[in-house]
């Protein structure tokens, strides 16, 4: 199992004071007044894996919440959470999720989703947390705010009058449930998981190539690397007189300005409006571009070599396939997929490259709540 190493190296600096100022100070110290830990946590979108290709189900079909220094409710009172309708959906729907139990101060709580695990991203986008009666269970929440305990919403403002800019909802759900030239290529569930998909694909393929002596099986492996890297259109260029096949997004960019995005620039457009868009905390800002600059930089050039190292061997005679020399590309391969995927230590900076894994999720924290107190 692939296991990123953890780096860093925590520093402690310890102050020492002269022995006089030591007892001056602990003459005139007083006790601080205590403070009460403030309520805080976070919301996050999880996915239960049941996935249909035709449709967007099992996909982001799950929210997980987990809070801190949660005051007891009042007796006789529990804590309820609802995901709730868009801002401008009129009427607006509610969707219960259940009550939360308070253990010490600390939720943990998951809601399993709808009999349809339906992609709680495409019908919400706000998070809210309210103190009910406890015998009876509400149908809505109540509209008495003094009993609000939180409330977050994924940004949803709109840019300045006349301004055709998407809506950092409109991205997320993009990139977490449906992208519109994918849909139209009856392609679901989002930016996101199809480039996860689609490299541990990639992953897959070379890794068997590789293990296999076969230099038929080797030489339908790499051919189907690049189908996925140039995609439907392009790979053509790679493999003269292949027949077309059915991989319709390529993972990278063969030329520029090429009919069929890819899904790397497709994400980085994404990502650029989000950038763009009114109502993103600065944490989330920093998070995306660090997810932008990953992608076009480090994960973009990995790829090219992976193709340019595909169409070298796809090049070759099949009985050469089970050279030295061939065998050496091959392991060069794996070993850049594999750094594509999870990650890689850079010698140059001996900084961790994120993977597709982690930009995997890092995307997925992009669509998360903050959860605070609500200001009386």
């Amino acid at each position: 199992m692939l296991k990123k190493a953890l780096l860093g190296v925590l520093l402690l600096a310890v102050l020492a004071g002269s022995s006089l100022a030591t007892f001056y100070g602990l003459r005139y110290w007083k006790s601080p007044t205590p403070v009460t830990p403030q309520f805080d946590g976070q919301a996050f979108f999880m996915s239960s894996g049941q996935l249909n290709e035709s449709n967007v189900q099992g996909n982001n079909d799950q929210l997980q919440i987990v809070l801190h220094h949660v005051p007891d409710p009042a007796s006789g009172q529990n804590y309820y959470a609802w995901l709730l309708s868009d801002t401008n959906q009129n009427p607006s729907t509610a969707n219960l999720l259940g009550a939360l139990s308070v253990k010490h101060g600390e939720v943990q709580f998951q809601y399993y989703g709808t009999p349809q695990h339906a992609n709680l991203i495409a019908i919400t986008s706000r998070l809210l947390i309210t103190e009910e009666k406890a015998n009876s269970t509400p149908v809505r929440p109540t509209s008495d705010r003094s009993r609000w305990l939180s409330y977050a919403e994924l940004p949803q403002g709109t840019a300045g009058q006349g301004m055709q800019q998407p809506r950092a909802l409109d991205c997320l759900r993009a990139l977490l449930y449906e992208e519109q030239s994918l849909n139209t290529l009856s392609i679901h569930g989002g930016l996101n998981i199809q480039l996860i998909k689609n490299t541990a694909k990639i992953l897959e393929w070379i890794y068997s190539a590789r293990e296999n002596s076969d230099p038929f099986f080797r030489h339908r492996q790499l051919v189907r690397t690049l189908d996925y890297l140039d995609g439907a259109t392009m790979v053509q260029l790679d493999v003269p007189g292949m027949p077309l096949t059915i991989q319709q997004v390529p993972l990278i960019e063969r030329m520029p300005n090429q009919t069929q995005a890819s899904y790397l620039d497709l994400i980085d457009a994404q990502l650029a409006h989000l950038l763009a868009a009114p109502g993103v905390t600065p944490a989330k800002r920093a998070l995306a571009l660090q997810v932008k600059q990953a992608l076009s930089g480090n994960i973009q050039s990995l790829f090219v070599l992976v193709r340019e190292a595909a169409k070298t061997l796809v090049a070759m005679p099949e009985d050469l396939l089970l050279q030295p020399a061939a065998q050496a590309l091959l392991d060069n391969m794996v070993a850049l997929s594999n750094a594509i995927f999870v990650g890689h230590l850079d010698p140059a900076t001996n900084e961790l490259q994120p993977g597709i894994v982690q930009i995997f999720y890092d995307v997925q924290r992009l669509a998360s709540y903050d959860l605070q107190p609500l200001s009386s």
